[in-house]
């Protein structure tokens, strides 16, 4: 591709030959594919990763378990297996009505 575009250049013409076109064509092809590749291997794999990680996370540690004393009752009251369901609510956030008596 130099060579020829020297040899044009060195004449005093601009125009390229449908040989030194198709390699531009190729390289612009290769740029494309390179960018394309980087993108997939290094953006879209990770964040998949990274995503199924947290979706296996959030799969596997939804139920209730012996570190629940650690988090927040609102936290707590939304994992699967919990006692907050069997106790009543006014015990722990009373109503504007239970304060008045």
């Amino acid at each position: 591709m130099g060579q020829v575009w020297r040899h044009a250049h060195a004449r005093g013409e601009l125009r390229l030959t449908h040989a030194a076109l198709a390699v531009l064509t190729t390289l612009q092809r290769t740029y494309a594919r390179h960018w394309c590749a980087r993108i997939l291997c290094l953006i879209v794999s990770p964040v998949i990763v990274y995503m199924t990680c947290f979706r296996i996370h959030f799969l596997i540690l939804s139920n209730s378990g012996p570190g629940d004393a650690q988090m927040s009752s609102l936290f707590q009251a939304h994992l699967r297996g919990n006692d907050f369901a069997k106790s009543p609510l006014g015990a722990c956030c009373p109503t504007p009505a239970a304060v008045l008596r």
